[in-house]
């Protein structure tokens, strides 16, 4: 059903971490669409940075500061101080663009070759962006 689809949105309403991990680890290197990873799917990273590289950049990471230092395997504390270089070095070792945070949201891109894409905040208000 996956490879009907053209993008595919994980992790939201997932609970368990290691069968999550476990489910896109069988799913994920068979698709070639895009892929939004949320919440609990974020784990998958924290296991494999580099696993999603042959989505080459198609992937969106969406993540609580929280889960950003679960998955780039930093102390809550850092995160919490300063996300967006943390944000910036998992987008760049794992190819994908992460929005990361609450009120305060960050969003990191990985560079391309000839690209400079810069890091950026975006201030939002309520439930999504405005």
């Amino acid at each position: 059903m996956a490879q009907q689809v053209d993008v595919l949105v994980t992790g939201p309403g997932f609970t368990d971490p290691e069968v999550t991990v476990d489910l896109l680890d069988h799913l994920l290197p068979r698709l070639n669409l895009a892929l939004v990873l949320g919440a609990t799917a974020s784990a998958y990273l924290g296991q494999q940075p580099t696993a999603l590289r042959h989505f080459d950049g198609r992937v969106v990471l969406t993540v609580s500061t929280h889960e950003l230092a679960q998955t780039a395997h930093r102390s809550p504390a850092s995160v919490d101080a300063d996300p967006a270089p943390i944000a910036a070095a998992l987008a760049a070792t794992a190819g994908v663009v992460v929005l990361c945070g609450g009120t305060d949201r960050h969003v990191a891109a990985p560079r391309r070759a000839g690209q400079g894409l810069p890091r950026r905040r975006a201030r939002t208000r309520g439930v999504g962006f405005r």
